[in-house]
């Protein structure tokens, strides 16, 4: 089982629309993801500005701006076959 993913987004924002959507029709229910929104914590505004969204397994970012396809199946891979 892959370990949780975190989606760093913004309300208003045409990129995390897009990426959220794409990840829930690849992937439906299939990915534990918790969604964070950037503008309700100072630190994380700061940490983030206005690149996102950002998709990241809570310490290596896997996505930036659009998803990443190749890096999400490859964590994928990694964790949900364990010894490959």
């Amino acid at each position: 089982m892959a370990l949780p993913l975190i989606l760093y987004y913004r309300n208003d924002c045409h990129l995390c629309d897009e990426m959220l959507a794409e990840l829930r029709i690849l992937y439906g229910d299939r990915l534990q993801m918790s969604l964070v929104d950037v503008d309700t914590d100072a630190a994380l505004q700061a940490r983030f500005g206005l690149q996102v969204p950002v998709l990241t397994d809570g310490t290596k970012i896997l996505s930036l701006g659009k998803l990443d396809r190749s890096s999400l199946e490859e964590y994928l891979g990694r964790h949900t076959n364990p010894g490959l």
